[in-house]
């Protein structure tokens, strides 16, 4: 089973993106923080990270851009999900953090989960199986 990690500090979001994302076959876990973001990366290895801009302490591009440059985490897919900017600068903030794709809050569910489909499969056919 893939898994979803979703960092956002709107409960509301969490809780959205979860019931889809389980009701498509994903294991999800949700985080509020860029601290629990990090964290969660590091024990879980998510499959994909849908990962807020504003958080309570601090940038998701911020996170975004530490996974990118760790060894171990650089390979996890990254969605920016974003309410605060136009589309255009978000995308390109976003892009320039190192996330794969981007999305503008309020955003079309259908779309984000075709987004997860798609970078996950990439995902693992270049990374492969990974051992249990």
């Amino acid at each position: 089973m893939r898994n979803v990690l979703i960092i956002d500090d709107e409960f509301v979001i969490c809780e959205v993106l979860s019931r889809i994302f389980v009701s498509e076959n994903y294991s999800v876990r949700t985080g509020h923080t860029i601290e629990e973001g990090l964290q969660l990366c590091l024990q879980e290895r998510p499959d994909i990270l849908l990962l807020d801009v504003n958080l309570p302490d601090g940038s998701g591009l911020d996170l975004c851009s530490r996974l990118k440059a760790d060894p171990r985490l650089k390979r996890i897919p990254v969605i920016i999900l974003t309410g605060s900017t136009t589309e255009e600068e978000g995308r390109a903030a976003g892009l320039e953090s190192g996330a794969d794709n981007y999305a503008a809050k309020p955003f079309v569910v259908e779309d984000i989960v075709e987004m997860v489909k798609d970078l996950v499969g990439r995902s693992f056919e270049f990374r492969g199986p990974q051992p249990v």
